[in-house]
């Protein structure tokens, strides 16, 4: 017979979440992986620009964006499951505008010809 007060639960999986300088390693393979296009509108994205010291720097507004299909709490960091998105479609079409501060200068950027 088997006693059932002894039996424990199957841990529950956490998924892999990077922070840091590793987070920074997985957002590179993941433009290496799906290109430097936003996979929603087409535009072409750096994964860094040069600041006056010549030193790489992310700018939330020009730079490429990891995209996660799902909560990232709930899949964590898979690649396969992670896309190449821009300011405007990442931050504004998929989180809304209550995540941006910076609503104003995309108005402005969307009024330049170019």
């Amino acid at each position: 017979m088997y006693n059932y007060t002894e039996a424990k639960p199957c841990p529950k999986q956490i998924p892999e979440k990077h922070e840091g300088k590793a987070y920074t390693e997985f957002r590179i393979r993941v433009y290496k992986k799906w290109g430097p296009f936003c996979c929603d509108c087409g535009r072409w994205l750096p994964l860094y620009e040069k600041d006056i010291n010549d030193r790489n720097v992310f700018n939330v507004f020009t730079c490429a964006h990891v995209a996660h299909q799902e909560r990232r709490a709930k899949i964590g960091d898979d690649i396969k499951k992670c896309r190449i998105k821009c300011y405007r479609c990442h931050i504004l079409g998929e989180h809304g505008p209550q995540w941006s501060k910076h609503k104003a200068f995309w108005e402005f950027k969307e009024g330049e010809k170019g």
